[in-house]
């Protein structure tokens, strides 16, 4: 395809003369008024999609709105860290090693190699051998258990773990 051959000359010219241009507005600077702050609810909300992105669906589909403010709720990227409310929780006990040597030789003094025993009677034996009150002798008994120094029987009785109790 070959381009025309124009003479520019004998052509008219378009003139620029009566074209104006529209002003463009400057847009309305954001004031600190016009920012919403953000609510504990839309934080909520927000954690809530970021675990399950379905409920955003859900969320717009029903056009849901919030229970406060009747607004649709806003979704939040990143909260600014100073309005995240932290629930500030106690320091877990830290649990200690259990001694199983002291143990052994505690529950060995207690309890015969060959008897069984109910946990009430071992109970009153800890109790009886180091002065403490009930509630003491129980936990006790529970870590006793759990460590694995006395078995449970079928016939829910205590034995010292290893030993042939008849």
């Amino acid at each position: 395809m070959r381009l025309k051959a124009i003479d520019i000359k004998t052509k008219r010219r378009l003139s620029l003369r009566d074209v104006k241009l529209s002003v463009k507005e400057d847009p309305k600077p954001i004031t600190l008024h016009d920012v919403k702050p953000i609510t504990p609810e839309e934080l909520l909300f927000s954690s809530w999609i970021k675990t399950n992105p379905a409920l955003k669906n859900l969320v717009e589909t029903f056009d849901l709105r919030s229970c406060i403010t009747g607004d649709k709720i806003r979704v939040v990227d990143n909260p600014p860290e100073e309005e995240i409310e932290v629930e500030v929780l106690p320091e877990p006990k830290i649990k200690r090693e259990i001694d199983k040597s002291s143990l052994d030789s505690l529950i060995r003094s207690l309890i015969d190699e060959e008897s069984n025993y109910s946990k009430e009677q071992i109970i009153d034996r800890i109790r009886q051998a180091t002065e403490v009150s009930q509630e003491r002798a129980e936990r006790g008994f529970n870590l006793l258990v759990s460590s694995g120094a006395i078995e449970i029987t079928p016939i829910k009785t205590y034995n010292l773990r290893g030993s042939t109790p008849f």
